[in-house]
């Protein structure tokens, strides 16, 4: 926690960091989901600033919340010597139902969600990452029936380095 001034109001920044318990490792040995949708070394930090305003019993509470953890899809990497070992996957039959209930969860827990995918689109991570395309691509009309209103995932954006889509979820 800390505390500043900021226009002479009292302002507090509280950061939280939760660690899920349901999968997790170490990295480059735990990756991917299970079965059940649980997402390797899933982490949510959270965000709170509590604004006290001056001379006042007025106070505003926000909070921002990230979520990060591994490409929600059935996929492994074994460790080794080399800088960027290749990540395979092992049941590729399984990568959308696994995917949508990892999705469902977050989308009923959070709400709307920016998925960032951050692999490199060539060299040993090209396979992971274009699997991670084509899995949320083909999530887009599944999940619409579950969560009512839920607008197709759309690619904002396109580089060698990654993609993001957002999943947009109406309460």
């Amino acid at each position: 926690m800390n505390h500043v001034q900021v226009e002479q109001n009292d302002v507090d920044l509280i950061i939280i960091s939760r660690r899920d318990k349901s999968r997790c490792g170490m990295r480059f040995i735990s990756r991917g989901c299970d079965l059940d949708g649980n997402a390797s070394n899933t982490a949510e930090t959270e965000q709170i600033f509590i604004v006290y305003k001056k001379n006042s019993y007025d106070i505003n509470v926000f909070s921002y919340s990230q979520l990060r953890g591994s490409i929600p899809f059935i996929w492994q990497q074994k460790p080794s010597l080399k800088w960027e070992p290749k990540g395979e996957i092992p049941m590729e039959s399984h990568n959308v139902d696994v995917a949508r209930k990892h999705l469902e969860r977050l989308l009923k827990e959070y709400g709307s969600q920016v998925l960032i995918n951050l692999i490199d689109k060539k060299g040993t991570q090209k396979k992971v990452g274009d699997e991670f395309e084509r899995v949320v691509n083909q999530l887009a009309y599944p999940v619409s029936q579950l969560f009512r209103k839920l607008k197709k995932p759309r690619q904002v954006r396109s580089g060698s380095s990654g993609l993001i889509f957002i999943m947009n979820a109406e309460r």
